[in-house]
Protein backbone atom coordinates (compact mmCIF):
# COMPACT_ATOMS: atom_id res chain seq x y z
CA UNK A 1 0.00 0.00 0.00
CA UNK A 2 1.39 3.61 -0.67
CA UNK A 3 0.85 6.12 2.13
CA UNK A 4 3.32 8.44 0.47
CA UNK A 5 1.28 11.24 -0.86
CA UNK A 6 4.15 11.82 -3.84
CA UNK A 7 3.87 8.37 -4.36
CA UNK A 8 -0.14 7.75 -4.69
CA UNK A 9 0.01 10.59 -7.08
CA UNK A 10 2.49 9.80 -8.92
CA UNK A 11 0.66 6.44 -9.37
CA UNK A 12 -2.68 7.91 -9.91
CA UNK A 13 -0.65 10.15 -12.30
CA UNK A 14 -0.59 6.18 -14.84
CA UNK A 15 -2.64 3.78 -16.21
CA UNK A 16 -1.93 1.69 -13.31
CA UNK A 17 -3.51 3.58 -10.17
CA UNK A 18 -5.43 0.74 -8.74
CA UNK A 19 -2.99 0.41 -5.71
CA UNK A 20 -3.40 4.12 -5.24
CA UNK A 21 -7.12 4.44 -5.39
CA UNK A 22 -7.32 1.54 -2.89
CA UNK A 23 -4.83 3.11 -0.74
CA UNK A 24 -6.60 6.31 -0.63
CA UNK A 25 -9.80 4.24 0.66
CA UNK A 26 -7.61 2.82 3.26
CA UNK A 27 -5.99 6.33 4.31
CA UNK A 28 -8.97 8.17 4.36
CA UNK A 29 -9.21 11.67 5.47
CA UNK A 30 -5.50 12.03 5.34
CA UNK A 31 -5.54 12.38 1.73
CA UNK A 32 -8.38 13.75 0.55
CA UNK A 33 -7.07 17.72 0.91
CA UNK A 34 -4.44 16.33 -2.15
CA UNK A 35 -7.23 14.57 -3.80
CA UNK A 36 -9.61 17.43 -3.86
CA UNK A 37 -6.33 19.53 -5.36
CA UNK A 38 -5.86 17.09 -8.57
CA UNK A 39 -9.54 17.52 -9.59
CA UNK A 40 -7.99 20.58 -11.03
CA UNK A 41 -5.20 19.09 -12.49
CA UNK A 42 -3.75 19.45 -15.75
CA UNK A 43 -2.51 16.00 -15.63
CA UNK A 44 -5.69 14.02 -17.24
CA UNK A 45 -4.92 10.74 -15.22
CA UNK A 46 -4.22 12.37 -11.91
CA UNK A 47 -7.79 14.25 -12.16
CA UNK A 48 -9.59 11.45 -13.41
CA UNK A 49 -7.61 8.73 -11.31
CA UNK A 50 -8.23 11.25 -8.12
CA UNK A 51 -12.22 11.48 -8.94
CA UNK A 52 -12.39 7.25 -8.77
CA UNK A 53 -10.19 7.41 -5.70
CA UNK A 54 -12.81 10.37 -3.62
CA UNK A 55 -15.64 8.04 -5.39
CA UNK A 56 -14.46 5.00 -3.28
CA UNK A 57 -14.06 6.99 -0.23
CA UNK A 58 -17.67 7.67 -0.59
CA UNK A 59 -16.66 11.76 -1.23
CA UNK A 60 -18.87 13.57 -3.90
CA UNK A 61 -16.12 16.33 -4.63
CA UNK A 62 -14.98 14.46 -7.82
CA UNK A 63 -18.44 13.43 -9.35
CA UNK A 64 -18.26 16.28 -11.85
CA UNK A 65 -15.29 14.90 -13.21
CA UNK A 66 -16.52 11.12 -13.32
CA UNK A 67 -19.61 12.83 -15.26
CA UNK A 68 -17.03 14.56 -17.65
CA UNK A 69 -15.80 10.85 -18.26
CA UNK A 70 -18.87 9.37 -19.13
CA UNK A 71 -19.82 12.21 -21.61
CA UNK A 72 -16.92 12.31 -23.50
CA UNK A 73 -16.97 8.62 -23.24
CA UNK A 74 -13.53 7.92 -21.91
CA UNK A 75 -12.72 4.60 -23.07
CA UNK A 76 -9.14 4.27 -21.73
CA UNK A 77 -8.55 0.89 -20.48
CA UNK A 78 -6.39 0.69 -17.56
CA UNK A 79 -3.86 -1.85 -17.26
CA UNK A 80 -3.81 -3.10 -13.47
CA UNK A 81 -5.09 -6.37 -14.18
CA UNK A 82 -3.90 -8.96 -16.13
CA UNK A 83 -7.10 -10.05 -16.97
CA UNK A 84 -10.85 -7.68 -17.83
CA UNK A 85 -9.03 -4.41 -17.97
CA UNK A 86 -12.00 -1.84 -17.56
CA UNK A 87 -12.13 0.86 -19.75
CA UNK A 88 -12.49 4.67 -17.76
CA UNK A 89 -16.26 4.70 -18.89
CA UNK A 90 -17.23 1.69 -17.12
CA UNK A 91 -14.82 2.57 -14.27
CA UNK A 92 -16.90 6.03 -13.82
CA UNK A 93 -20.32 4.78 -14.29
CA UNK A 94 -19.92 2.41 -11.35
CA UNK A 95 -18.64 5.56 -9.57
CA UNK A 96 -21.56 7.35 -9.87
CA UNK A 97 -24.16 4.60 -9.13
CA UNK A 98 -21.53 3.88 -5.51
CA UNK A 99 -22.31 7.80 -5.49
CA UNK A 100 -25.64 7.58 -5.95
CA UNK A 101 -25.30 10.89 -8.32
CA UNK A 102 -28.67 11.90 -9.71
CA UNK A 103 -27.02 14.70 -12.32
CA UNK A 104 -25.92 11.33 -14.08
CA UNK A 105 -28.97 9.30 -14.72
CA UNK A 106 -29.74 10.80 -17.77
CA UNK A 107 -26.17 10.34 -18.98
CA UNK A 108 -25.89 7.04 -17.96
CA UNK A 109 -29.35 6.32 -20.39
CA UNK A 110 -27.88 8.00 -22.72
CA UNK A 111 -24.63 5.40 -22.98
CA UNK A 112 -27.28 2.44 -22.13
CA UNK A 113 -29.47 3.95 -25.94
CA UNK A 114 -26.44 4.82 -27.69
CA UNK A 115 -26.89 2.36 -30.89
CA UNK A 116 -23.79 2.94 -31.79
CA UNK A 117 -21.37 3.14 -28.39
CA UNK A 118 -20.95 -1.24 -29.07
CA UNK A 119 -18.58 -0.45 -32.25
CA UNK A 120 -16.36 1.40 -29.97
CA UNK A 121 -14.89 -1.80 -28.02
CA UNK A 122 -12.29 -4.42 -30.02
CA UNK A 123 -14.75 -7.44 -30.37
CA UNK A 124 -12.73 -11.23 -29.85
CA UNK A 125 -14.65 -13.97 -31.65
CA UNK A 126 -16.99 -11.32 -32.79
CA UNK A 127 -18.09 -10.34 -29.26
CA UNK A 128 -17.73 -6.79 -27.51
CA UNK A 129 -16.79 -8.15 -24.09
CA UNK A 130 -15.68 -4.04 -23.29
CA UNK A 131 -19.10 -3.30 -24.09
CA UNK A 132 -21.07 -5.50 -22.29
CA UNK A 133 -19.24 -5.13 -19.18
CA UNK A 134 -20.03 -0.85 -19.68
CA UNK A 135 -23.54 -1.19 -20.55
CA UNK A 136 -23.97 -4.08 -17.19
CA UNK A 137 -22.10 -1.40 -15.10
CA UNK A 138 -24.25 1.04 -16.90
CA UNK A 139 -27.68 -0.57 -15.18
CA UNK A 140 -26.43 -1.16 -12.10
CA UNK A 141 -25.53 2.17 -11.21
CA UNK A 142 -28.64 2.94 -12.72
CA UNK A 143 -30.31 0.96 -10.42
CA UNK A 144 -28.59 1.98 -7.49
CA UNK A 145 -29.09 6.00 -8.27
CA UNK A 146 -32.55 5.22 -8.68
CA UNK A 147 -32.91 3.57 -4.85
CA UNK A 148 -32.18 7.48 -3.47
CA UNK A 149 -34.25 8.82 -6.23
CA UNK A 150 -37.59 6.83 -6.80
CA UNK A 151 -39.32 9.96 -8.59
CA UNK A 152 -37.36 8.74 -11.20
CA UNK A 153 -37.67 4.74 -11.44
CA UNK A 154 -40.90 4.79 -13.08
CA UNK A 155 -39.27 6.35 -16.05
CA UNK A 156 -36.25 4.37 -15.75
CA UNK A 157 -38.48 1.42 -15.48
CA UNK A 158 -39.92 2.22 -18.91
CA UNK A 159 -36.70 3.33 -20.50
CA UNK A 160 -35.19 0.20 -19.46
CA UNK A 161 -38.09 -1.98 -20.98
CA UNK A 162 -38.08 -0.12 -24.51
CA UNK A 163 -34.28 -0.26 -24.36
CA UNK A 164 -33.97 -4.51 -23.85
CA UNK A 165 -37.91 -6.20 -24.19
CA UNK A 166 -36.55 -6.62 -27.64
CA UNK A 167 -32.77 -8.60 -26.72
CA UNK A 168 -31.50 -6.13 -30.27
CA UNK A 169 -28.56 -5.37 -27.75
CA UNK A 170 -27.59 -8.90 -27.95
CA UNK A 171 -26.84 -8.26 -31.53
CA UNK A 172 -24.31 -6.12 -30.69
Amino acid sequence: MDTDPAQINESLSTLKPGVAIWSCRLLGGKVKPALISNLESKDENLRKHSALALAVMDDPAGAAVLRGMVAERDRTALLDMRKQNKHRIAMAICALGMLRDEESIDLIMDVIADDKEHTMYPRTDGFAEAYYRTLSCAVAALFDILKAFPARREEAEQFLEQEFSSFAYIKK
